[in-house]
């Protein structure tokens, strides 16, 4: 079910889910859903030059679900995926380790997990709304969020909800403070931002 629409050629995209994080050598920093989407709703672009589609398969899951991503750009871009729950975890899914670099084709669509993968990906919960916020731009942006990059070079932790396969991003509240602080500097007409929702609940079988 396609059921978000923006205007891209980098593309980033960052779904958000709550948890707690811990970063090695201090104490566990507990983030809260509602403090990942503030700091997300703060990057916006009321003049994008790109068009972003991103759409999940189902508009509601229960914990434990296998859920899928989509997403498409109007022009060649390159795409970050992050996972920030209901908990206050953020999990990055793209790249990974079917898709090394982040650069995606023009027109093309993908799925997260990719069609012909040896894994799924589960909604770890608790019950909410789940949020996915896709942001893209026509330069290679994430190469300037060094918050980030520093994680990218130097895996600390994976993500239990799929064996291991994603990359649990750190400090996730700075990310996302440099990722809007990056894009601030960028000409509006060369990004764009769009947010994708679904309901996390409790399996009525159990």
């Amino acid at each position: 079910m396609k059921n978000a629409k923006a205007g891209p050629t980098f593309l980033i995209i960052i779904a958000l889910v709550a948890w707690n994080v811990l970063t090695p050598g201090q104490q566990a920093r507990a983030y809260v859903a509602e403090d990942l989407v503030g700091l997300a709703d703060k990057i916006q672009n009321d003049s994008p030059g790109i068009e972003l589609t991103l759409w999940s398969d189902k508009a509601e899951y229960s914990v434990g679900e296998p859920v899928h991503f989509g997403f498409s750009a109007d022009k060649a871009c390159y795409l970050l995926l992050l996972d920030i729950g209901t908990s206050g975890k953020m999990t990055l899914l793209f790249p990974n380790k079917w898709h090394t670099y982040n650069q995606v084709e023009r027109g093309k669509e993908y799925a997260i997990p990719p069609e012909g993968g040896a894994f799924v990906y589960t909604v770890a919960g608790p019950v909410g709304t789940e949020r996915i916020k896709a942001l893209a731009s026509l330069d290679p942006l994430a190469k300037d969020v060094e918050s980030l990059q520093e994680q990218l070079r130097r895996p600390l932790e994976q993500s239990s909800t799929a064996g291991g396969t994603f990359l649990v991003v750190k400090n996730a509240d700075m990310v996302l403070k440099d990722i809007g602080t990056t894009l601030s500097k960028v000409d509006p007409t060369k990004w764009a931002t769009v947010e994708l929702r679904f309901k996390v609940s409790v399996d009525s079988g159990k």
